[in-house]
């Protein structure tokens, strides 16, 4: 009986430990991807509840990398649903009062919403690729290991995506 309580114990996991390690991370990914905190607040609550479900049935290996990419996941997942449901409405971001530039912060706001709303557009392992790519620095090789596949063909995605993304964010290009 006691050696069954410390083998139960023993795959019990510091959730605690695990949030304030990661957690701050996680949560700048999902805010750089969804461009607002309500969303980032959301999906950072789906992504550890998912992580719990994930935890009791396999052993994580390497926490960081696997948080970092589920949270890259459902910050498109949730770019994908917000255009689904607001299509044809405009995504209005506050400009903060006494911005030394307006003009300049609305263009990068506007420059902002529009890229999201083009990663919502592109295959989802195209968006998966470039987001872990551009917007959290990682290698080829680390894009590789945690999409399982090689690094040329994460060059492959990364190229479409952005070829993709030129055409869909060209001035002349109809959005639909």
């Amino acid at each position: 009986m006691a050696l069954r309580l410390r083998l139960s114990y023993s795959r019990l996991t510091d959730w605690d430990a695990i949030i304030r390690a990661n957690g701050p991370a996680v949560w700048r990914t999902l805010y750089r991807i969804t461009g607002s905190r309500a969303d980032a607040d959301d999906c950072f609550q789906d992504v550890f509840m998912e992580a719990v479900k994930v935890s009791r049935r396999i052993k994580i290996a390497h926490w960081p990398a696997w948080l970092h990419r589920l949270a890259v996941s459902r910050g498109i997942d949730r770019l994908r649903r917000r255009r689904r449901s607001r299509q044809g409405e405009e995504l209005l971001d506050d400009i903060p009062d006494g911005a030394p530039d307006a003009a300049q912060l609305a263009q990068t706001e506007d420059s902002a919403r529009q890229l999201r709303a083009a990663l919502a557009v592109i295959p989802a392992r195209q968006a998966q690729a470039i987001a872990l790519h551009l917007l959290s620095g990682w290698s080829y090789e680390q894009i590789a290991a945690e999409l399982q596949t090689s690094a040329s063909n994460v060059g492959v995605l990364i190229h479409r995506a952005k070829a993709s993304l030129r055409e869909l964010l060209e001035p002349n290009h109809e959005r639909t």
